[in-house]
């Protein structure tokens, strides 16, 4: 049987697309090296087929270059050596997609050692929207493209005791400069539709355990389990006055015709300055009312609008900002809804949790709200019911 060279080599972007690809990120000394192997071994033991891509600053940095020095002394050069790590990430991922198509299997996945994103906490916005330019990508095309991404605090962020550079030839940075890099990479990453934060408020143990937890959970294994925690604002609040970085995200979404089960098909397409990208999610409720067993998928925008065309009459079309921000390590996401007319202004802050009542720490800065998770009039799925 004669096999074509492209086929051999993996340039079947449907195949490519379906594989898994989940992003570790982290401040410097976060644990991430020793998280990679971790969740490596956990993954391989539970029958996953695991391609770990490596990052692609350790590699570019080994090669002898020195950022620091560039970053403090010779803008230009610095701006040379982020564009290379741009360029071997770019590599890296398009290998490690190769050989997840050469080493096959039902349950084939990346682990990816930091992404695109992660390239954006060492550049102003602007530098890198003009990396973004020149290479033709976008910013949601670089971050989207990740399935689900988690990210290691810094230990010189809540367990300084521990920070050490002797273990990392690339890590240069004091414990001030670390907790700086690690949130602006947190920043970099602001907007992705599952980002986690993982912080130093257990030992170093229990913090593998967590992120064992998370990925599983987002996995489905053994269920795919979304935790929604939901608290209505009284008020709208003023996001010119907003206390911390977010990032602003279009979100449209729609109910499609024709599901006889329990099971919800929704479509949801996100877009931000001007680029989109679209899902498909299946929703089937519990009997927990905060968690519903989830799986959702990537789809092209072509085929959003061909499903657009299907969607139930019986429900409207949510159109909201939904705006993404940290606040104490945890990833909130203020949804504020302009369409439909009978929704308009209405203000939900959303968190979503492996654990079952988690302690929430809410930004008490956005003013009065009411924890309306276990109401089941909030679920998306009866606030698009049309009355």
């Amino acid at each position: 049987m004669r096999i074509a060279f492209s086929e051999l080599m993996g340039n079947n972007k449907d195949d490519m697309n379906n594989v898994k690809k989940i992003v570790l990120t982290g401040g410097p000394c976060s644990g991430k090296t020793t998280g990679l192997n971790y969740i490596y071994e956990k993954l391989s033991n539970r029958g996953y087929s695991v391609i770990l891509v490596p990052e692609a600053a350790t590699y570019i940095i080994g090669m002898g270059l020195q950022p620091k020095r560039y970053a403090e002394h010779d803008r230009k050069k610095y701006l040379a050596f982020q564009r290379l790590i741009f360029e071997t990430q770019d590599v890296f991922e398009k290998n490690g997609l190769r050989a997840a198509r050469i080493k096959g299997g039902a349950k084939t996945l990346l682990l990816l050692d930091r992404g695109f994103p992660d390239i954006q906490a060492y550049l102003t916005r602007e530098e890198f929207v003009k990396l973004l330019k020149l290479k033709r990508r976008t910013l949601v095309s670089v971050r989207d493209r990740y399935d689900a991404a988690y990210h290691l605090v810094s230990a010189a962020d809540g367990k300084v005791e521990f920070y050490t550079t002797a273990n990392n030839k690339a890590r240069q940075e004091t414990p001030e400069e670390a907790v700086h890099a690690d949130r602006r990479t947190q920043e970099s990453w602001l907007g992705h539709s599952h980002l986690r934060v993982l912080d130093n408020s257990t030992l170093f143990e229990e913090k593998m355990h967590r992120l064992e937890a998370e990925i599983m959970t987002f996995l489905g294994d053994p269920v795919p389990i979304e935790r929604e925690y939901r608290f209505l604002l009284a008020n709208t609040p003023d996001f010119s006055k907003f206390p911390v970085p977010y990032v602003a995200v279009e979100i449209e979404q729609a109910y499609l015709a024709g599901h006889e089960s329990r099971e919800q098909n929704r479509i949801r397409k996100r877009t931000q300055d001007g680029d989109a990208a679209c899902f498909q999610t299946f929703k089937i409720p519990t009997s927990d009312i905060s968690a519903d067993e989830e799986r959702e998928e990537r789809i092209a925008t072509s085929r959003y609008y061909a499903l657009m065309a299907h969607s139930d009459q019986d429900f409207d079309i949510i159109r909201k900002i939904r705006h993404c921000f940290l606040w104490r390590h945890q990833y909130f996401e203020l949804d504020v809804f302009t369409e439909p007319e009978r929704l308009r202004g209405r203000t939900v802050l959303e968190l979503e949790s492996t654990m079952q009542n988690p302690n929430v720490d809410l930004p008490n800065w956005l003013g009065p709200m009411t924890d309306v998770t276990k109401n089941p009039a909030e679920r998306n799925y009866v606030l698009a019911r049309r009355p």
